[in-house]
Formats: C-alpha cells, structure tokens, sequence
C-alpha cells in the first residue's frame, strides 16, 4: 500500500521519517473536545483518553464543524496504523 494520510491543516515535514511496510491494520482516534471559557472559547481536549475505531473500508469522511452554541463535540483526532515492516517477500 501507497499512499499519504493528511488533513487540509497539516503536512508531514520534509524530514519526516518513512517507514516502508504493509498496512495490517487502521483504526481513526475520536476524542472529545470542549470549549474552555477560560481560553476565550478555544476548543481543547476534554481529556487525555482517545478512543480507537477500526477502519474498515477506505474514503473521504470529514468532521462537521461546530454548531453555534455547542460547547461539547467528538471529532477524529488521528490514525493510528499497525504496519509490518518484515513483509514476506
């Protein structure tokens, strides 16, 4: 498998490191975000606790925006990838 994971605001740097495998397994993190009134209302985790979903087929899914007067969301955070860097060849 080929390919770039990538939102519209974040780019690997240059020197990222690659690691040539297969994919084994996905799974996408959803943590929960609230506003912090004491931060002007930026949105911060509510917690360090992520939780993982298996990724079972593959394309373009992305998170709604806040709704005006919403205070609590959960939103895709990352992707966490189980990846075989032995292929058997």
């Amino acid at each position: 498998m080929t390919g770039v994971l990538s939102v519209d605001t974040y780019l690997a740097p240059m020197d990222w490191p690659v690691t040539p495998g297969v994919v084994v397994r996905m799974w996408t993190e959803h943590r929960w975000y609230v506003q912090d009134p004491a931060q002007g209302g930026t949105w911060v985790f509510e917690s360090p606790h992520a939780r993982y979903e298996g990724v079972t087929r593959v394309g373009l899914n992305r998170d709604e925006w806040p709704v005006p007067g919403e205070t609590r969301r959960e939103a895709r955070t990352g992707v966490l990838l189980e990846v075989d860097v032995e292929p058997a060849g």
